[in-house]
């Protein structure tokens, strides 16, 4: 269960880090 929460949580760092780093 947390294990999947985290892995999600990576997940969204991930999808979200090309549109935070060029601002």
């Amino acid at each position: 269960m947390v294990r999947i929460l985290l892995l999600l949580l990576v997940y969204t760092s991930v999808e979200a880090a090309p549109v935070i780093i060029p601002a």
